[in-house]
């Protein structure tokens, strides 16, 4: 009797599924939830489970402290000079700080709602430069009208919070004739912007 070799069995191993990551839309609405609520609370230290909380109020989505921390990582690469050394977005041992560390620039308390549309509202358009006439629209559509000098007030204020230098702007600048841009990689970067205006 003639044994017939049994081939082997195959197996197939299934790859283990990749780690959950939020949905792209549901990180970008989130980290500007972020962006909006620390920018209100700037200098001050706000909790993961905070920003939990709050934006759960604000959209439809239901985050979890590790989702926050994945929206945060999202933000710092777009706003940071250097996401790997964030100096607008700190980490502090019980959460996070919006602002320039106190030792180096800024000057204290909390921003008006004013203050922070301008803020949020230039640093979600990184090398884009916005009319002194889009950021008026904006003011008046979040309900917090605006004059050309209280908006140049605001701008003064809100540059304590991101320019080591306030007298000397590196980050939000002023482009002469058009408005004003929020550049992470500093002044001194040459590459082409965007207008954006009231058109």
């Amino acid at each position: 009797m003639i044994d017939k070799k049994i081939p082997p069995q195959r197996v197939l191993f299934k790859p283990a599924a990749p780690p959950h990551q939020p949905r792209r839309s549901s990180v970008q609405t989130d980290a500007r939830t972020i962006l909006e609520f620390l920018a209100a609370h700037a200098g001050q230290v706000v909790t993961a489970e905070r920003l939990v909380e709050h934006v759960r109020t604000k959209s439809d989505s239901d985050p979890t402290v590790r989702s926050i921390r994945y929206a945060v990582r999202r933000l710092r690469h777009r706003i940071e000079q250097d996401p790997k050394q964030p100096r607008l977005v700190r980490s502090v041992p019980n959460g996070y700080v919006f602002g320039l560390d106190r030792t180096q620039a800024g000057s204290g308390g909390e921003l008006s709602a004013q203050q922070v549309t301008v803020l949020t509202y230039l640093l979600s358009h990184p090398g884009v430069v916005i009319s002194k006439d889009k950021l008026l629209e904006r003011l008046s559509t979040e309900g917090h009208p605006a004059t050309p000098a209280s908006l140049r007030a605001a701008i003064r204020r809100v540059r304590s919070e991101i320019n080591p230098d306030p007298d000397r702007p590196q980050f939000l600048v002023t482009v002469r004739g058009l408005g004003y841009q929020f550049n992470p990689r500093g002044a001194k970067d040459k590459r082409p912007s965007q207008l954006l205006t009231d058109k």
